[in-house]
C-alpha cells in the first residue's frame, strides 16, 4: 500500500485562509453592531436635542414669586394635565374692584421665558377693563413635566378652564371677547390654540415661520429630525379660511438676529388680505417688546 504524502504547506495555507474567513466574519459582525449603535444614536438625537435644549427646566427666583404675591394684582392658577400639574397666572383688570374681564388676553411667552415675564409689558395700560391669562409651559416655572410643543393646547385649555372655575363664570363668557398675544415661540403656541378657539384678534411679535426652520438656526441640520412640527403659515391660512376670521397683526424687528425679519414677512405673505404687518426699524428680537410696546398694545386692543 502506497503511503499518502501530506503537503503540510497546503494544510497551513488552508488553515490560515479558514482562520482569516472566521476572523472576517467576526469583524463583519462587529462592524454591523457598530452601525446599529450609530443608527440608534442617530434616531435618539432629536430627543437629546429636546432634552438638552427645549426641555431644560427654567424656574423662578423666590423673590419673583414673593413680589407677585405681595402686589395682589393677580392669582396663580393650578390645574391637572396628562403630563402633571401646571400653573398659569391671571392678572386682574386694572379697573378697581373688577376681577371678571370685559376682554381677556391670553399671552404666550418665548421658549426660554416665563409667564410672569410679561408683567412689565402689560402693566399700566390704558385698557383697564382687560384681564390677562399668562400661559406657563410644561417644565417652566411651577409647572411639572417636560417641554414639548404637542402639550401646549392642553395647557392652554386647562388654564382657561381653571380661570373660569376661579371666577365662577362659564367658559363661553370668557371666550366671547378673547385676544391672543404671542412673542417668538409663543406665536406658534398662540396660533395652535387659536385654531380651536377663534379669538377676536391675534398679535404676533417676532414670529417664526416653521419650528424646524427656527430650530435650524440653533441646531443646524439636526433640526430636521426633531419630531415636533409647527407650521405657522398653515395655521394662518386655516384661520383666515373662516367666514369671520380673527384679525392677525404681526410685528417684527428689522434687526432681529434670533428669528430674522424674513420669517415675519413670510407669514404676512401667507394670507395678505387677512394679515397686517408692521416692521420695526432697528428693533431686535427682545427689545422690540420695549421699542414698540405702545404700538403693540394699541394694536391688541384698538377697535375692540
Amino acid at each position: 500500500m502506497k503511503e499518502r504524502l501530506v503537503n503540510y504547506d497546503s494544510v497551513n495555507n488552508f488553515a490560515l485562509r479558514y482562520r482569516g474567513t472566521v476572523n472576517s466574519g467576526q469583524n463583519m459582525k462587529k462592524i454591523k453592531k457598530h452601525f446599529l449603535f450609530i443608527g440608534r444614536c442617530f434616531w435618539l438625537l432629536p430627543f437629546l436635542i429636546m432634552i438638552l435644549g427645549c426641555q431644560k427646566r427654567i424656574i423662578y427666583k423666590a423673590e419673583d414669586i414673593k413680589t407677585f404675591n405681595e402686589k395682589k394684582a393677580g392669582v396663580e392658577l393650578r390645574f391637572q394635565t396628562s403630563y402633571g400639574i401646571q400653573s398659569a397666572y391671571y392678572i386682574f383688570p386694572w379697573q378697581v374692584g373688577e376681577k371678571i374681564p370685559a376682554r381677556l388676553v391670553i399671552a404666550y411667552p418665548g421658549i426660554t421665558a416665563l409667564a410672569l415675564g410679561w408683567l412689565d409689558f402689560i402693566s399700566n395700560t390704558p385698557y383697564n377693563d382687560a384681564g390677562f391669562l399668562l400661559i406657563e409651559y410644561p417644565g417652566r416655572g411651577n409647572s411639572e413635566g417636560a417641554f414639548r410643543p404637542k402639550y401646549l393646547n392642553e395647557s392652554s385649555s386647562g388654564a382657561l378652564k381653571a380661570l373660569g372655575d376661579y371666577l365662577g363664570v362659564p367658559q363661553q363668557e370668557l371666550t366671547k371677547n378673547m385676544l391672543f398675544l404671542g412673542h417668538s415661540f409663543g406665536c406658534g403656541a398662540a396660533l395652535q390654540f387659536a385654531v380651536k378657539t377663534l379669538p377676536k384678534r391675534i398679535v404676533l411679535i417676532a414670529p417664526f415661520n416653521t419650528f424646524h426652520k427656527a430650530a435650524f438656526r440653533k441646531f443646524g441640520p439636526l433640526a430636521w429630525i426633531i419630531p415636533d412640527r409647527m407650521d405657522n403659515c398653515e395655521r394662518i391660512k386655516e384661520l383666515c379660511g373662516y367666514s369671520s376670521p380673527p384679525k392677525i397683526i404681526i410685528f417684527h424687528g428689522s434687526a432681529d438676529e434670533t428669528l430674522p425679519v424674513s420669517m415675519g414677512r413670510d407669514l404676512a405673505a401667507c394670507s395678505p388680505g387677512c394679515v397686517e404687518y408692521h416692521e420695526i426699524e432697528k428693533a431686535g428680537h427682545a427689545d422690540i417688546l420695549h421699542n414698540a410696546r405702545g404700538l403693540i398694545i394699541n394694536a391688541l386692543f384698538d377697535s375692540q
